[in-house]
Formats: C-alpha cells, structure tokens, sequence
C-alpha cells in the first residue's frame, strides 16, 4: 500500500505552475527595469528562453524548499505550462510562431529535466540543512552521555557492566 507522500499531488503540480507563472513575472519586471530600450528581435527571445529557464528552475528549487519529497510534481507542472502555451499559439494569428509536435516535447523535456534539477537541489538543501541541525544536536547529546563515563587523565570508571569483566569473571567461555 502507498502512503500519500508517495502519490502525485495535483495541489502541488497547480501550485508549481502558478509559481512558474509568478516567478517569471517576477524575474522579467525585474530585468526590464535595467534591460531595456533598443534590442534586436534575437536577443529578445533569447533573453525569454532564459527567463523561462531561470524560473523552471528557481521554481522548481523553491517548491523542492517548501515541499517534502514532492520533486517530481514540478518537472510535471513545467511540461504542462509548455503545454499551454503551445495551446496557445494556436490562437496567434502569425505564421512566425509556428510551433510543432516535435518542438513541443523537446521543450517540455528541456524544462522537465531544469525543473527536476532545481527541486532536487532544493529538496537536498533543505535535507542538509536539518541534517546539519540534527548532527549539532546528536553530538552535543553524545557528549552528554560520554561526560558521564569518562573521568579524565585516559581514567574510564571500572565498576560498570562490560563484556570484558564478565568473561574475566568466566560468565562467557
């Protein structure tokens, strides 16, 4: 039997692409405050492929950040919105746009594989993070325990139960 973490979620394949959508906006009013003015036609669709990248990417680190072992909902989430907007470009009336089938699946592997890298990313710094918590926690709590037998100077207390005393005591042949 599968527990629920190990379902797919549809809360969180439509919070990635809201977070998709979101975290493009965010990167692109960023950007055309400082890139802006004259640019070829070129630039200006490369500079969206990358904006598209860096937000599957960041979105898909964030959503590996707030979510437990959920790395596999955003690459979904993000060959979905590659879907979209493929929905979409049939309704734009220029022959320029003109996306296929084959286009539309290397894109979605494209953002499938930069997502799932950057919710692993997130999803691993986040677990070294509590691991690095947990291991000061476990240490000092070791420390704890090794205080109580240890007396100084090499000197370890002698009148506690070991495997040692007993076999000398013939307990174990």
């Amino acid at each position: 039997m599968k527990n629920k973490e190990s379902k797919l979620s549809t809360f969180w394949i439509a919070l990635s692409v809201a977070i998709f959508i979101t975290t493009e906006i965010l990167i692109g009013s960023f950007l055309e405050k400082y890139v802006s003015g004259f640019m070829s036609i070129s630039l200006r669709f490369l500079l969206m492929g990358l904006i598209n990248l860096a937000a599957y990417f960041l979105g898909g680190f964030f959503i590996g950040m707030i979510s437990k072992k959920r790395i596999w909902e955003p690459p979904i989430a993000a060959s979905l919105c590659i879907l979209l907007m493929y929905i979409i470009t049939f309704f734009i009336p220029m022959t320029f746009y003109q996306y296929g089938f084959t286009k539309m699946l290397g894109a979605s592997l494209i953002a499938f594989i930069t997502t799932l890298i950057g919710s692993s990313m997130g999803e691993n710094f986040v677990s070294k993070l509590r691991n690095s918590t947990n291991s000061v926690k476990n240490t000092y709590e070791f420390s704890e325990v090794k205080s109580q037998y240890y007396l100084g100077d090499n000197k370890e207390k002698n009148n506690t139960w070991s495997y040692e005393n007993k076999k000398d005591n013939n307990f174990i042949s």
